[in-house]
């Protein structure tokens, strides 16, 4: 708001003009007028510029919410797939070393996923990676000046992780680069990758939160009826 602090400080100078010149009150009050166009102009400027900023800004945080809610969605039907019958239940569970160890090891990438139409998991993953790797880019390239510096950090820490990696180097247009199972061996650094994937969704759902929105947590959806009974449907 430092607009009106430039309007208040306007007409401050310009009354200070006016009652010290008694002698010359025409000129004095041209002089109130240009002051106060002036400052008007400028605030006005200012304000328009506030309000373009906090437009953007809102219109980044939405874009970026329902990008991550939509892979998180993904994450969810993975896990629900590979699932020993143990569904995460909390935050911690969701984005824990047991996640990432039943998509890597456990998730059979040759059959048919939950997706409509049915597509084979690889295929599935592989389009919904790209598509989301390429809107963080876009996203770090184009509004990155609207988004915290803590959220640009931890964005682009989630965009050069394994996970992302892995699903979008092994997940191709033909069959997956790896049979059967998705990243057999490198289940850790996923792990920790989960963990930035976790550092990353705090930040935005904490603005989302302020502004009444919210990411839908997918450690709740992944319990949703039409759900329940897929679990441990692709398990190796």
């Amino acid at each position: 708001m430092d607009w009106l602090f430039t309007v208040f400080a306007g007409v401050v100078s310009a009354i200070s003009l006016y009652l010290s010149k008694p002698e010359q009150k025409n000129w004095a009050f041209v002089c109130l007028c240009l002051i106060l166009l002036g400052t008007s102009w400028q605030a006005y400027d200012q304000y328009s510029h506030e309000k373009t900023a906090q437009v953007l800004n809102e219109r980044a945080h939405i874009e970026l919410e329902a990008a991550i809610g939509s892979f998180l969605q993904t994450l969810a039907y993975l896990e629900v797939a590979a699932s020993d019958g143990q569904l995460p239940t909390t935050m911690n569970a969701f984005f824990s070393d047991k996640t990432a160890d039943d998509i890597c090891n456990h998730l059979n990438f040759e059959n048919k996923s939950l997706s409509l139409p049915p597509k084979p998991w690889w295929q599935y993953v592989g389009e919904e990676t790209r598509r989301y790797h390429q809107f963080i880019r876009s996203i770090l390239d184009s509004k990155g000046d609207f988004l915290s510096a803590s959220e640009v950090k931890a964005l682009s820490t989630h965009e050069g992780s394994l996970l992302l990696t892995y699903l979008t180097l092994h997940t191709t247009q033909s069959k997956p680069y790896l049979p059967n199972s998705f990243c057999a061996g490198v289940h850790s650094g996923v792990s920790k990758s989960l963990q930035d994937l976790k550092s990353l969704y705090l930040l935005v759902n904490e603005e989302a939160v302020k502004n009444g929105r919210k990411i839908e947590a997918p450690w709740e959806y992944i319990h949703r009826k039409d759900l329940l009974g897929e679990v441990g449907r692709d398990r190796l």
